[in-house]
């Protein structure tokens, strides 16, 4: 009976909605030098698509 609770357990764990997290690092990119941020020259549409539709982190540290 423990067998089958555990096992019942771990498909329940195992399909569990995962958030999705897509971090975007650039080497050698200033603050500004986005589309979202109002950058006159650099389009960047697919950043701009998910800063919008998600969560930005206007300052980070390094």
């Amino acid at each position: 009976m423990r067998l089958f609770f555990l096992l019942l357990l771990s498909c329940v764990v195992a399909f569990a909605d995962r958030p999705n997290v897509v971090l975007v690092m650039a080497d050698d990119q200033g603050w500004g030098q986005t589309g979202y941020y109002n950058h006159p020259v650099l389009k960047t549409p697919h950043l701009d698509a998910m800063a919008k539709a998600g969560l930005r982190f206007d300052r980070f540290y390094a």
